[in-house]
């Protein structure tokens, strides 16, 4: 049995692509483009508090590189 693999920036175009000519194949959101995501995601949980976004963007970003398997 194989199993695809497919590394993306995160567009929901491409991703959609991917699923139509590589259906079933495990798609993964590359570390450049997830902490991109991360550094869109903070502002939006903390709202007036760069501090706090910076602090939680490391540690989100300390487990992408250094976590089990890079799970959030």
């Amino acid at each position: 049995m194989e199993i695809g693999l497919q590394m993306r920036d995160g567009a929901v175009w491409i991703w959609n692509i991917g699923e139509r000519h590589f259906p079933g194949a495990v798609q993964i959101v590359d570390l450049y483009h997830a902490c991109e995501h991360l550094w869109n995601l903070a502002p939006k949980l903390y709202p007036n508090d760069a501090a706090r976004q910076k602090r939680w963007v490391m540690a989100a970003q300390d487990k992408l590189d250094n976590g089990p398997g890079g799970l959030l």
